[in-house]
């Protein structure tokens, strides 16, 4: 995330870009009025006293806008500064964050995880039931390794949203319909493995936090929706 700074000079790129060579210039203005005077006074022949009193004072206010001047000057380095530095920041963030999201989608993708999610929706969905599925699943290994392969995905990104490393909004928004559809067959699933489990409360909790997640975000911002269907026509 970028840094925030008390606001010195005003939020505007085109006034702030004026305002280094209008101090510039003031200073610039001044100090050759106070060369010009000097000058001037220099070669009169008397010097008097309201003379030299006049040049102290030119010399002050000479003095005084080239003091405002290098203040201007620093200000408008050290803003340009912090505004590089947040910049510099929020590129950091949006590479993580395209970099993660990146990785996220490979994994959701991936052929492994696709063909198991297949497996999923087609095989168990044969039978009505957890006490059917579950006999299902013990009887066919691969059916188990599906399962497996598919809740270790939604457990690291259930973890990942927990620990809110990126946008859990975005991520649950994008993840959602995925999630839940899965959810939906293994779920009484890993319900029953858990009662199965009692020295194992926390039995893949973040895939099972993130199934809740997302069910509340879909009836949240989908309650019309239809049911859920699962059929070998669907792609």
């Amino acid at each position: 995330m970028s840094e925030t700074h008390p606001r010195i000079l005003p939020n505007n790129p085109q006034l702030r870009a004026l305002l280094m060579p209008i101090a510039v210039m003031v200073c610039l203005a001044l100090f050759s009025f106070i060369v010009v005077m000097l000058a001037v006074h220099w070669f009169e022949d008397d010097l008097s006293t309201d003379k030299w009193s006049a040049l102290e004072a030119i010399t002050t206010a000479g003095a005084f806008s080239l003091a405002v001047g290098g203040v201007v000057g620093a200000l408008l380095q050290f803003h340009r500064a912090n505004e590089d530095r947040a910049k510099a920041n929020d590129d950091r963030a949006m590479s993580f964050f395209r970099d993660f999201f990146c990785d996220i989608y490979s994994r959701v993708m991936d052929k492994d995880q696709i063909a198991a999610r297949r497996y999923i929706y087609q095989k168990l969905t044969e039978y009505e039931g957890t006490e059917a599925r579950v006999r299902f699943v013990q009887q066919h290994p691969e059916a188990q390794d599906h399962i497996k392969t598919v809740l270790n995905q939604l457990d690291y990104i259930g973890f990942v949203v927990k620990k809110e490393w990126a946008d859990s909004d975005d991520l649950v928004d994008w993840m959602s319909p995925i999630v839940v559809k899965v959810w939906g067959v293994i779920g009484p699933l890993v319900e029953y493995e858990v009662a199965q489990r009692p020295e194992e409360p926390d039995y893949y909790i973040a895939a099972r936090d993130l199934a809740a997640t997302c069910q509340a975000w879909r009836d949240k911002h989908y309650p019309q929706r239809a049911e859920i269907t699962y059929s070998n026509d669907h792609l």
